[in-house]
C-alpha cells in the first residue's frame, strides 16, 4: 500500500511539473526597423493597440523620436519642426497620444513635445532648465520631471499646456514622475529625510495629491516606474547594502510584494499590464537577461523564444508590456546591431524555420 501511495504521489508531481512546463508562454521576436538602412533603434513603449514608439539613431549619431510601423520607423516630429538635434519618444497612450523630449541645441535647450490626434505641440523650456516627459494618458495628461538651475528635480503633471508641480512631503527634496494611467494615477519617486538619512520612496499621486508612499520593508531606495489601469505599480526596491542589490516588486492595494524567488538575485521592473504581468531585467547566479513575471513565477524571456532566434538575438533592454502580453525593448543582432524589437505573444509555439 505504501509503495502504491508513493507511486501515485510521484505521478501527480510529474503531471504537475508537465502542466507547469506546458503553461510557459510562447513568443516570437520581431525587428521593428530603423530610419536608415543599417541604422540603430530602440522601443520605449507599447499601447493596447500594439502601437510602439521609441527612438532611431541616424548615421550622424543623432537620435529621432519615432513610431514603428510595418517594419520601419517614422518620425514623430517632422523635419524642421523644430530644427532639433536629437530626441526620443518615451510613451504612447491607448488613444495614440505620444510624448517625449527634444534637445534643440546648446543655446536653445530642451523642449517637451506632445502629439495629440496627429498634431504635435512643443513646450520649449528656458535655457538652463532640464526636463523629461516620461508618460502620457488617453486624456492628453503628461507627466515627467524638470530640473530648474540649482534646485532639486521636481515631478510635474501637464495638461492643456498648464504645468503643475506634484506635491511631496518635503518640497526641498527631489521628486520624479514616470507614468500615468487613464484614471489619472501618477507614479514616481520622492525623497524624505528620516533620522538624518535621505530615503527615496515610491509615490502614487491621484487628483493632484500624494496618495501613497511605499517600498519594500526597510528599503532606503525605491523606484516606481509603471502603473496599470487598476493602479497596480511596479519598479524596484533596494534590498541590500548597495543600490544594484534591488528586487522587482508589485505594489497593490497598499501592499508592496517582492517578486524575487531567489534571495541573491537582482531585478528591475519597467512595465506592468492589466493581468499583473511584469517585465524587466534580472541577474540570478550566472544567468542574466530580460524577465517576464507571469502566473506567480519568473521566466527568462530568452527561454520563451524559438531556438533560432535565441541564437541570433540578445535582449539588451525590456521596457514595456501591453494587456495582450506583447513586450517591447532593445535587442542586439550580430549584423543589424541594436534594434527596437517586439516580442509578440503567441497562442502556440512558433514553427521552426
Amino acid at each position: 500500500m505504501g509503495r502504491i501511495h508513493w507511486t501515485m504521489m510521484l505521478i501527480a508531481a510529474l503531471a504537475a511539473s508537465a502542466a507547469g512546463a506546458a503553461s510557459a508562454p510562447h513568443y516570437r521576436l520581431e525587428d521593428l526597423g530603423a530610419l536608415e538602412r543599417g541604422g540603430q533603434s530602440g522601443a520605449s513603449a507599447i499601447n493596447n493597440r500594439d502601437e510602439v514608439v521609441g527612438y532611431a539613431v541616424r548615421h550622424d549619431r543623432s537620435s529621432k523620436p519615432v513610431r514603428f510601423v510595418n517594419g520601419h520607423a517614422e518620425r514623430v516630429v517632422a523635419r524642421g519642426n523644430p530644427a532639433y538635434h536629437s530626441g526620443s519618444a518615451s510613451a504612447i497612450s491607448d488613444a495614440g497620444h505620444i510624448t517625449g523630449t527634444l534637445f534643440l541645441g546648446r543655446r536653445a535647450g530642451e523642449s517637451i513635445f506632445v502629439t495629440l490626434d496627429g498634431a504635435t505641440s512643443l513646450f520649449p523650456l528656458p535655457n538652463g532648465i532640464g526636463a523629461e516627459a516620461t508618460g502620457v494618458n488617453s486624456h492628453g495628461q503628461v507627466v515627467g520631471w524638470q530640473a530648474p538651475p540649482q534646485q532639486p528635480h521636481r515631478a510635474f503633471l501637464m495638461h492643456d499646456g498648464q504645468w503643475q508641480d506634484l506635491p511631496v512631503p518635503q518640497p526641498g527634496l527631489p521628486s520624479y514622475a514616470y507614468a500615468i494611467n487613464d484614471a489619472g494615477q501618477v507614479v514616481g519617486n520622492h525623497y524624505r529625510i528620516i533620522d538624518g538619512v535621505n530615503v527615496q520612496f515610491g509615490a502614487l499621486w491621484q487628483d493632484g495629491q500624494l496618495k501613497e508612499s511605499f517600498g519594500l520593508p526597510g528599503s532606503p531606495y525605491t523606484h516606481a516606474l509603471a502603473v496599470n489601469r487598476q493602479g497596480w505599480v511596479t519598479g524596484y526596491s533596494q534590498v541590500g547594502r548597495y543600490l544594484h542589490q534591488s528586487h522587482a516588486y508589485i505594489h497593490r492595494d497598499g501592499v508592496t510584494t517582492d517578486l524575487e524567488t531567489h534571495p541573491a538575485a537582482r531585478s528591475h521592473a519597467y512595465g506592468i499590464n492589466a493581468a499583473g504581468e511584469v517585465v524587466g531585467d534580472r541577474v540570478a547566479g550566472r544567468s542574466a537577461g530580460g524577465f517576464l513575471y507571469s502566473g506567480g513565477r519568473m521566466w527568462w524571456l530568452a527561454d520563451l523564444l524559438p531556438a533560432h532566434q535565441r541564437a541570433q538575438w540578445r535582449l539588451v533592454l525590456v521596457h514595456g508590456i501591453n494587456d495582450a502580453g506583447h513586450i517591447v525593448g532593445v535587442a542586439q543582432h550580430p549584423t543589424r546591431g541594436l534594434r527596437a524589437v517586439m516580442l509578440r505573444r503567441l497562442d502556440e509555439p512558433p514553427a521552426q524555420p
